[in-house]
């Protein structure tokens, strides 16, 4: 039986224009691409999209345009009448599972044709009546109700919480800025006044009992002042919000002049608030002479000095005004807090925890990562050739530590012994030297890189073995064993060949495999990973001996 489908040119086109933007945003990803080339960063996924964006163009969308043509020419002829008769779409191969509404045929004197269907079952009209009379209760729109609101407040709550974080951050990130400039200027100026005021420093350390002495003076007086200040400053508000006649029943005189009431007691309490600033001034002053005693005897440096001095010099003005009241006594009970409490503070004033990278740089050819390395056999880059004196009663160099000075003389003596001693022993020990130190190079490398892509420990494992997951006896310094992931971390540019063949190997069983160079490696190394289908990048890096 024929089968009468509807055809929607404007839903093809609807098609048709989706797949053109799709074909547009993957085509975007071109520049993206060449400047992840330039940087030596994989090009595997950029090269699939775009290979997905020329298929659409060059094989898809004919297709459709095709099929777009047909169906607004369908769209143009389907008109009875005059115009020709109704052309249907025939559907060639009809699903003989799907029932066919019954209708019936009548032929129009103009030639077209009116189709007539039939009722519908009695069970799908009474199916229709009743959820045509179906109505819900007041309790569940109120429900539906109900959900649509606490749905509200859940998105506020996270919008409100998402600014909140933003928004500290954003404090956060000046107040780190601010930090580490004032860092950098305490640490110039500091370092300048311990190059040029060197004999001021000296004096200073040669009368430092005068200096401790003044400041002790300066602080006992201070705090009588601060207590005194303290007194005056409560008994005059209070006098004062009596106004003028309760001063003269207390002091025996009349004082008409003076309000009462809150005018009074402001008036009253401004003059021992004046009183308690030039004790906390004074309390300032005697810090400050202890911390310049300090730098005079050597105990804190420039920086300190500036930093402390510069702190108890601003509370000494500031008190005069009333300002640094508050900051002197936040400062004193700070110090007389609970080492544990103090920590605490200052964990939650502190930005991020203290760096204590061993490294810096973010790996690209402008801003290398700058690593740092032990090797202990750098002590004996200059030292002479050694004498028979120097080499009798040594033991075998397994004796000693690896880059020490036994075990590097040791190893020469066997060198001398062996039948292989072509090299002089400038040569040997530069040799020797640079040999010790590629281990630890390399795991300082590794370490940079592991921090420097963030790798977690959750995911991640490190100097690991996937024999186990894999049947092949490879170890990798990263590896993610659940996703099938590999990272060689390599400080210098060059394979190992043997490895590389167990790379492949693994490739093919579909891991994925990654190698992370300290420099860039040559053309030859770059062909042989691409053909084994290894992934690669470079962090630039420069190594700094400790």
């Amino acid at each position: 039986m024929t089968r009468i489908v509807e055809i929607s040119a404007e839903g093809v086109a609807g098609v048709r224009a989706d797949l053109v933007a799709t074909r547009d945003a993957l085509e975007g990803l071109g520049p993206l691409r060449s400047r992840a080339s330039a940087l030596g960063v994989s090009t595997t996924g950029f090269d699939e999209a775009l290979g997905i964006a020329d298929r659409l163009n060059t094989t898809v969308l004919p297709v459709v345009d095709t099929h777009l043509t047909r169906a607004r020419t369908l769209a143009d002829l389907r008109y009875g009448g005059t115009l020709g008769p109704v052309i249907p779409v025939v559907d060639d191969d009809p699903d003989p599972l799907t029932q066919v509404p019954a209708y019936t045929q009548t032929a129009l004197a103009t030639g077209g044709t009116v189709l007539t269907w039939g009722p519908e079952p009695a069970e799908d009209q009474e199916a229709d009546q009743a959820d045509t009379e179906k109505s819900q209760g007041i309790g569940g729109w109120f429900s539906d109700r109900w959900d649509d609101v606490t749905d509200a407040v859940d998105e506020g709550t996270d919008w409100v919480a998402s600014t909140a974080s933003d928004a500290w951050e954003s404090v956060t990130d000046a107040g780190a800025a601010i930090s580490d400039w004032w860092e950098s200027t305490t640490a110039d100026l500091g370092g300048w006044i311990d190059q040029n005021l060197a004999g001021l420093r000296d004096w200073i350390g040669e009368h430092v009992g005068l200096f401790r002495f003044l400041a002790s003076a300066c602080r006992v007086i201070g705090w009588i002042l601060v207590v005194v200040g303290l007194i005056l400053t409560v008994a005059l508000a209070i006098i004062g919000a009596m106004g003028g006649a309760a001063i003269g029943a207390v002091f025996g005189f009349g004082v008409g002049a003076v309000p009462g009431g809150a005018a009074g007691a402001a008036a009253g309490a401004a003059f021992g608030l004046k009183i308690l600033g030039v004790g906390f001034t004074l309390v300032s002053v005697g810090d400050f002479l202890d911390v310049v005693a300090d730098w005079g005897e050597g105990k804190i440096d420039g920086q300190d000095l500036v930093k402390q001095g510069t702190l108890e010099l601003a509370l000494a003005i500031t008190s005069l005004i009333g300002v640094g009241i508050v900051g002197k006594i936040l400062q004193k009970t700070f110090k007389h807090l609970p080492a544990s409490w103090r920590s605490w503070l200052e964990d939650l004033l502190k930005k991020k925890p203290q760096d204590n990278r061993t490294w810096r740089g973010s790996g690209t050819a402008d801003d290398p990562v700058v690593f740092e390395y032990s090797n202990p056999a750098e002590a004996f880059r200059t030292r002479a050739e050694p004498t028979r004196a120097d080499l009798d009663g040594l033991g075998p160099h397994t004796d000693y530590p690896a880059g020490s000075e036994e075990h590097m003389l040791a190893r020469w003596q066997l060198y001398q012994t062996n039948g292989s001693n072509r090299l002089t022993w400038e040569q040997w020990r530069d040799q020797y030297i640079r040999n010790q130190g590629n281990k630890p190079r390399g795991d300082a490398f590794e370490n940079a890189v592991y921090e420097l892509d963030e790798y977690s420990p959750d995911e991640w494992t490190r100097n690991t073995s996937v024999k186990d997951a894999s049947g092949v006896d490879r170890n990798y310094d990263v590896v993610n064993i659940e996703d099938q992931i590999g990272v060689e971390i390599k400080s210098g540019n060059t394979i190992d060949p043997a490895q590389l063949a167990k790379d492949q190997t693994l490739v093919n069983a579909n891991w994925t495999i990654r190698y992370v160079f300290g420099s860039q490696p040559s053309a030859a190394t770059i062909r042989k990973l691409d053909e084994a289908g290894i992934e690669w990048r470079v962090v630039h890096s420069e190594a700094v001996v400790r």
